[in-house]
């Protein structure tokens, strides 16, 4: 199987999200498993490797086909941590306003409503203002399996949509665009990508 590039050797769990870069590293192939063979000999003929980096502040989806024999794709784990908590958020809302039936609803009425929102101002001043402050400690955290909502539909939603991008990425690995970057911000997309 294709290996991950390790982030960090002498520190390999910096980050609440890398229990899920094995989850990651699978979502492209969980996205079509029909496909999924297929999709692997891509990954073997291009040697697609991942890269995690740390210190892009934004979120980061790139690939490159370096040399023509190594395909990366650069993934920023500070982007994930805040693309996670959003999809944190986004679960936790929904099944509050589910729960009571589809009326408004005011989320930091309890504890773990409270708990949300910190999670969510710690990542939407990552995203906005590049904050480089470290996840909070008292706040929801990826699990690497899950079985309590909202974080297995977060990580779901998540996975789903690092998957797509991994995909986007190894696409201009296969069109052999040496040495070109492209990107996937979070909150923009440019309209040649």
């Amino acid at each position: 199987m294709w290996s991950l590039i390790s982030p960090s050797l002498d520190n390999p769990m910096a980050s609440p999200i890398e229990v899920l870069f094995p989850d990651i590293e699978d979502a492209p192939f969980r996205l079509a498993p029909e496909r999924r063979d297929k999709l692997k000999a891509i990954f073997d003929e291009k040697n697609i490797k991942y890269s995690f980096d740390r210190e892009a502040m934004r979120m980061r989806f790139e690939g490159a086909d370096l040399f023509g024999g190594l395909g990366l794709v650069y993934v920023g784990v500070r982007g994930l941590e805040h693309f996670w908590a959003l999809c944190y958020g986004a679960m936790h809302a929904y099944r509050a306003f589910q729960a009571n039936g589809f009326q408004a609803t005011r989320l930091t009425v309890d504890e773990e409503g409270r708990r949300v929102a910190k999670l969510l101002d710690w990542a939407v001043a990552g995203v906005k203002d590049g904050d480089p402050a470290e996840w909070p400690n008292d706040v929801p955290k990826p699990e690497a399996a899950p079985t309590e909502m909202p974080s297995r539909l977060a990580n779901e939603l998540f996975l789903g949509a690092a998957g797509f991008a991994v995909l986007h990425e190894v696409g201009h690995i296969v069109q052999d665009r040496r040495g070109q970057f492209g990107s996937f911000p979070l909150l923009e997309c440019s309209q040649n990508h």
